[in-house]
């Protein structure tokens, strides 16, 4: 089974079991005046039974699913810009890691010198000296480590829907 077919399934499972427990509920009970919505009782608890096995069986699936994909995951690399880690560090990276870095280079801005020359009054016209926001970095650094930071992310991006596409899972399922 290739991965994005896992991928795939799960969501669908997990629909078809918020149905199974509407039903569940819907027909665990019902009014002795209004009467079962199936043959008569026996059947409505066979029906109402049926529906948590199918549960059951789903939640099942979807644990192996899962645990599959987390096998392969952590067993499978790719390499992305003479990088080779495991889908699972890229997956970290895509959505965690790399939104880190890029928060990182965002804070490279002016918003304390300004604080600060606020707080310390300003421009005042005994001062010999002018108060000034004094930058401690390379705003063009700052401005190709962030449109790198948003390359990576975009190449682990296609990449990875390019390997769920292309690879099996490590497991059966």
């Amino acid at each position: 089974m290739k991965i994005i077919q896992a991928l795939k399934e799960i969501p669908l499972i997990e629909k078809r079991i918020e149905k199974n427990n509407q039903d569940i509920q819907k027909y665990a009970s019902y009014c002795n005046k209004i009467g079962p919505s199936f043959k008569d009782k026996n059947e409505q608890e066979k029906q109402v039974l049926g529906l948590i096995q199918s549960t059951i069986d789903l939640c099942n699936r979807r644990l192996a699913l899962r645990k599959a994909l987390a096998k392969t995951n952590a067993t499978l690399t790719l390499k992305i810009e003479d990088k080779e880690l495991t889908i699972v560090e890229w997956l970290e990276y895509n959505n965690k890691v790399g939104q880190l870095i890029i928060n990182a280079y965002n804070g490279l801005n002016n918003v304390n010198g300004i604080k600060q020359m606020n707080e310390s009054g300003g421009v005042n016209q005994n001062d010999v000296e002018q108060a000034l926001v004094v930058r401690c970095f390379d705003e063009k650094k700052k401005n190709s480590g962030l449109e790198e930071a948003q390359q990576i992310l975009d190449k682990i991006t296609g990449a990875l829907e390019v390997f769920n596409a292309t690879n099996d899972l490590i497991e059966p399922v």
